[in-house]
């Protein structure tokens, strides 16, 4: 009887363990020219498990001075979930609900399945940033919520969920790299010159 037992649990040692994967849901890392207006950016998810819904929490930077936050960052001025190219329940949703505030730095969006899931793999939503007066520099971009303030993390309707907060960079346009070049070989013209002159 023991020699049946060792036998068994050695066999059941050997046999593979499945993993249950968690999906996850990632901000990205968006690079934006230094043009003002509205930009938009995926936010993806990964994983590939079924899921029937989503609650979508974003903030950029800490969530801004409006929420309790400190730092000032391209604001969020719409979350889509059912846009076309996103996987999250295109033709099979119940629309939006949610908390989303227009025109600030934090924003939550929710949706589920008329019936069914959906592969939790791909663009997940479209993020519509405005960049007006800010310039370039890296800021926050977040889908693990803002604990400082109480704002929760991305979830697949309650699922367990990985988080991968991200960021927006935003670089000068390429005229004004130009221009600046020109800036400092006028200026090394001059100097060059000056030079010559006092000699």
């Amino acid at each position: 009887m023991q020699r049946r037992v060792v036998l068994l649990m050695g066999l059941l040692l050997l046999l593979p363990t499945v993993a249950l994967a968690v999906p996850t849901i990632s901000a990205g890392n968006h690079v934006l020219p230094n043009a003002p207006g509205l930009h938009q950016v995926y936010v993806t998810a990964s994983g590939g498990d079924a899921v029937q819904g989503v609650n979508l929490s974003l903030a950029t930077g800490d969530g801004g001075p409006n929420f309790g936050g400190s730092v000032l960052a391209p604001i969020i001025t719409a979350i889509d979930l059912i846009a076309d190219g996103t996987l999250m329940f295109n033709g099979n949703n119940t629309g939006h609900s949610g908390t989303f505030i227009p025109n600030d730095q934090l924003g939550q969006q929710n949706t589920t399945t008329n019936a069914g899931t959906v592969s939790a793999s791909g663009n997940l939503a479209l993020v519509t940033l405005d960049t007006t007066g800010f310039g370039p520099g890296v800021y926050a971009f977040l889908v693990g919520g803002v604990p400082g303030i109480g704002f929760p993390p991305s979830d697949f309707a309650g699922l367990p969920t990985n988080t991968l907060d991200g960021t927006i960079t935003i670089v000068p346009e390429p005229s004004s790299v130009v221009m600046a070049l020109f800036a400092v070989a006028g200026v090394a013209v001059v100097a060059i010159r000056r030079r010559r002159r006092a000699a």
